[in-house]
């Protein structure tokens, strides 16, 4: 093909053995506009080779927003995996295990420090003013609270229902079994 050729009505087939690509390949583009149709072979080289650099300088194309998308969140995630490390070695991070014993022997111990200043504050009620304060009326008020309390842990890992989160009601008043404490 010479350059006064260039000026002809462009065919598609045509155009695909100039530029080396499919038939197939020529029409998608025509169908998709970016060749027009009835164009001349320069106007569809032209648009080809712009279309090519606009690629090749990373603006063009949904592969290269694909790509350059790709991109970015494998940069996030390495970025997030460089921060855990980092915090790693700072002794800064915590096991969940670790901390769902932890939070439920607090829990434990919390509840069974309620349970016993509550019934001390009724026995000191109950003697100052020669009162006796019902269970029903103790359940209604102190019953609530380490019901609270015993569900805690249960949030700290929902739907596991293996009753591993159960936090002891509020008896006794040593801190035995309770870990941290």
């Amino acid at each position: 093909m010479d350059f006064e050729s260039l000026n002809a009505k462009a065919s598609q087939t045509g155009f695909a053995k100039l530029v080396g690509i499919s038939q197939p390949a020529v029409n998608g583009r025509v169908q998709s506009g970016q060749l027009h149709k009835g164009g001349t072979y320069r106007e569809w080289l032209l648009a080809y080779v712009d279309d090519l650099r606009e690629k090749a300088a990373g603006r063009g194309g949904e592969e290269q927003a694909s790509v350059a998308q790709a991109t970015v969140e494998e940069k996030q995630v390495k970025t997030a995996l460089n921060r855990l490390e980092y915090h790693k070695e700072l002794g800064r991070l915590v096991d969940i295990e670790e901390a769902k014993e932890f939070l439920g022997g607090w829990a434990a111990f919390a509840n069974r420090q309620f349970m016993q200043a509550f019934e001390r504050m009724v026995l000191a009620i109950e003697s100052e003013h020669g009162i006796e304060i019902s269970p029903e009326l103790r359940e209604k008020y102190a019953g609530t609270a380490t019901e609270r309390i015993r569900g805690y842990v249960d949030k700290l890992s929902p739907g596991s229902g293996d009753g591993r989160g159960d936090v002891p009601a509020a008896e006794g008043a040593t801190n035995e079994g309770v870990s941290g404490v």
